[in-house]
């Protein structure tokens, strides 16, 4: 994972999947300024896990964190996606955006 990650002031063009993914612990990361054309996929992703643990006091577990909630903190936490701009996008996933979150909080767009 990441700690006050920035990506500013760039331009991505023709990446083939998602530009920017930031999966699992991340905390404080800003996007801002960007310009994405003719991406293949969603341009910026988070997605975090939830734990392993499937009740209150932990005693029963899984091996992959499929649990009911995010109690590990391994999740994208307090990013800023601010001032970018995107256009052409999902030329190879017709279901994708500029923006995807999932198990993810604290996020200002």
């Amino acid at each position: 994972g990441t700690s006050n990650m920035a990506v500013e002031n760039c331009h991505f063009t023709r990446c083939d999947g998602n530009v920017i993914f930031l999966g699992g612990f991340h905390r404080g990361a800003t996007i801002t300024h960007n310009e994405f054309s003719w991406t293949g996929d969603t341009v910026i992703a988070l997605w975090g896990d939830t734990s392993t643990k499937l009740n209150a006091n932990g005693t029963r577990t899984v091996t992959w964190p499929v649990g009911p909630d995010g109690r590990d903190g391994n999740q994208p936490r307090g990013t800023r996606v601010e001032y970018n701009i995107g256009h052409e996008l999902g030329i190879w996933q017709k279901q994708s955006s500029l923006y995807f979150q999932a198990v993810a909080c604290e996020t200002k767009l």
